[in-house]
């Protein structure tokens, strides 16, 4: 069989697999949605939990099918010339995605790609600016269960409705999902590295929709959340994503301008979105 019949047939699955991940992130909207409105239904709540877990398993089938429908297909390909097409096709994929790969960053460095790439933001500099970069160093890298302990000591302080730990993990199942942590240390304040802030977004299609954000309480207003913030935009933009969307309580003041600072514009008024306590949310979006 052709190569292009086999990437034909996983540009399809891939399709399949995106509308999956649409379908749950509106069953998850609408379980929101449910919590706050119909705290009593549980009976309700609980047939969306079955959902969420029918579509979590089809989604982790449709990944098993795809790589074994394409493991097959490659078995069947025997002429030489379409072999070594497939393995040039692989190192391509794999370069594109090197934002995968965990890169030490010093904050100076960072600072100075900002002054060239995004001088219409300068209040974003002057976060960056706080810290001292002679002593400041930091690393991103995909967010792993190894993680999880360390993140919900964050989430359990930084939201009134913390995730669960289940919720961090089914996020690392789902395809469309990219979720990432920042670690950083001071030099002469500590040896050991520490979490400093985590977040993820979805891609769906070309848009991605950050579903998390939060920084350490005790590095918060350094300028932590400004860098954070833009590493994850950069991964967006590295994935063709040519927005971003995200929602906010209308109490997080701090939040919104931080949003706010990277050109993110208020669009939506979403009456009692969040439950525990009810408050409205806003909608902050900006394009790339």
């Amino acid at each position: 069989m052709e190569i292009r019949e086999i990437e034909e047939e996983k540009r399809k699955l891939e399709e399949e697999l995106t509308k999956i991940a649409e379908e749950r992130l509106s069953l998850l909207n609408e379980k929101m949605e449910l919590e706050g409105m119909i705290e009593s239904d549980k009976q309700i709540l609980e047939e969306l939990r079955e959902k969420e877990k029918k579509i979590a398993e089809e989604i982790e089938k449709k990944r098993e099918e795809l790589e074994k429908g394409l493991e097959e297909k490659e078995e069947g390909k025997k002429e030489e010339e379409v072999v070594e097409e497939a393995k040039e096709e692989k190192k391509v994929e794999i370069t594109e995605e090197d934002f995968k790969v965990e890169w030490w960053h010093f904050a100076k460095k960072t600072a100075e790609e900002k002054k060239v790439e995004e001088i219409e933001i300068p209040p974003v500099l002057q976060e960056i600016e706080k810290i001292d970069k002679s002593k400041f160093k930091y690393r991103i890298s995909r967010m792993r269960v190894e993680d999880i302990n360390e993140i919900m000591e964050i989430e359990e302080v930084s939201f009134p409705r913390p995730w669960r730990r289940r919720q961090f993990k089914e996020e690392l199942s789902i395809p469309v999902s990219n979720f990432y942590v920042m670690r950083g240390r001071w030099k002469d304040e500590q040896i050991k590295e520490v979490l400093l802030a985590y977040g993820g977004f979805w891609k769906v299609r070309d848009e991605a929709h950050i579903v998390n954000f939060a920084v350490h309480p005790k590095y918060r207003r350094q300028g932590i959340g400004s860098i954070f913030l833009d590493e994850l935009i950069k991964r967006m933009k590295a994935l063709g994503c040519r927005a971003c969307y995200l929602e906010v309580r209308a109490s997080n003041i701090i939040a919104q301008r931080l949003y706010e600072k990277f050109g993110f514009e208020k669009v939506e008024v979403r009456k009692n979105y969040y439950g525990y306590p009810q408050e409205d949310a806003y909608v902050y979006r900006k394009e790339f």
